[in-house]
């Protein structure tokens, strides 16, 4: 496990929200943590387990106690990371308590979240369901994780002195070495029920023999021999066993390590075809955005045409109405213009007509003025006599 990046708040002496960057203090490969008695130092290695397993291991009863007096809810959210074949998943552990006592507290939220290639999974949500994930994942338990990760202060001591029989489970989960322990240990078993039942056999035959004569010593003594050499002989093939089991394991480990880096070379090819297909999808979406402008035109222009089409037509229903008007006044036009031709010699005798009675009016007009003239002299002349 590889530690990313812790923040917490409300715990122990840290009430506000505090930001640990693990990756920038792990760059020169080895960092510590200074500080006064009291300043908070155990505090950051109990945030990480109550994170992982929802427990604080000094605290009473796990949880009694680990909220700031003066705080109502206190949260812790640590991000790691795993290896996993060639590449390393990213994991991020959130837990949030509130205050139910005045020393006690009661899980609020939690939630166990896989990061992998920017996409976020929640593996779990509910507090059992994710400490038993974290167990899967880590293969430690939160007493294995608190004696061979973090000690806690005081606890070192008991790692060295814990019972031989827990130490070895707590390393066999550690190495992943309980179906190899249980077969050497099933095997030791045999062998040694197998002894013991040859055992209880020769006390047998020795009870029912009853001799204790200096020749059945010497025998026995052979016998002891022959058991010492059996004994050398078995520790021996112990050994062999012990030797033949660690290549096997490194075996195992290797198949284990093919079979992963075959799994994921299978995901990457079919992941490689689904980028390949995005690819392809992605060329012809740039493309396609390359020339929508002109298909904008384009659809524009069509829809141009279609209302330059309307209006040809209504230009061409005007255009025949048009000529039709215009056919109909040719003929109107061609009737007129013949009829014309027929009364123009009679209208141009009536006009000649006119003319001559027009000269005869004015002929006239002028003698009616003259003799009115004429009349009014002689009246004149009358009326002087």
């Amino acid at each position: 496990m590889r530690p990313i990046r812790l923040r917490l708040a409300g715990l122990n002496s840290f009430r506000e929200v505090q930001e640990i960057d693990f990756s920038t203090l792990c760059e020169t490969g080895v960092f510590g943590i200074f500080g006064s008695t009291g300043s908070g130092k155990s505090t950051i290695l109990d945030a990480i387990t109550l994170a992982l397993y929802g427990t604080v291991e000094r605290a009473t009863n796990n949880t009694q106690g680990i909220l700031n007096h003066a705080e109502d809810q206190l949260t812790v959210e640590y991000v790691f990371s795993l290896a996993s074949g060639s590449q390393r998943i990213i994991y991020r552990a959130e837990r949030a308590y509130r205050r139910s006592g005045d020393r006690t507290v009661k899980a609020s939220t939690c939630r166990l979240v896989e990061i992998a290639e920017g996409v976020e999974t929640v593996l779990a949500s509910k507090a059992e369901e994710m400490t038993k994930k974290m167990e899967d994942l880590l293969g430690l338990s939160v007493e294995d994780f608190t004696r061979a990760v973090v000690l806690p202060q005081g606890k070192f001591a008991e790692f060295l002195t814990i019972k031989p029989k827990d130490r070895r489970q707590m390393l066999e989960r550690l190495f992943s070495l309980e179906t190899y322990g249980r077969e050497l240990s099933a095997r030791l078993t045999e062998q040694l029920g197998s002894a013991e039942f040859n055992l209880n056999g020769v006390e047998q035959r020795q009870q029912g023999l009853g001799d204790a004569s200096v020749e059945r010593v010497q025998a026995a003594e052979a016998d002891l021999q022959d058991a010492i050499a059996k004994s050398v002989s078995i520790a021996q093939e112990l050994t062999n066993i012990k030797q033949l089991y660690d290549e096997a394991k490194e075996i195992w480990g290797l198949q284990e390590q093919l079979q992963i880096i075959q799994q994921k070379e299978v995901q990457y090819t079919v992941a490689q075809t689904k980028v390949d297909k995005m690819a392809e999808c992605l060329g012809l979406a740039e493309r396609a955005e390359s020339i929508r402008s002109i298909l904008e035109e384009i659809s524009l222009s069509e829809e141009r045409f279609k209302e330059a089409l309307g209006q040809v037509e209504d230009a061409d229903a005007r255009l025949k109405e048009a000529r039709y008007a215009k056919e109909t006044a040719e003929g109107k036009w061609s009737e007129s213009y013949l009829k014309r031709l027929g009364s123009e010699p009679h209208c141009l005798r009536r006009l000649e007509q006119l003319e001559q009675a027009k000269g005869l009016e004015d002929d006239l007009q002028a003698r009616n003025e003259r003799l009115t003239a004429t009349r009014l002299e002689y009246g004149k002349f009358d009326r002087t006599r």
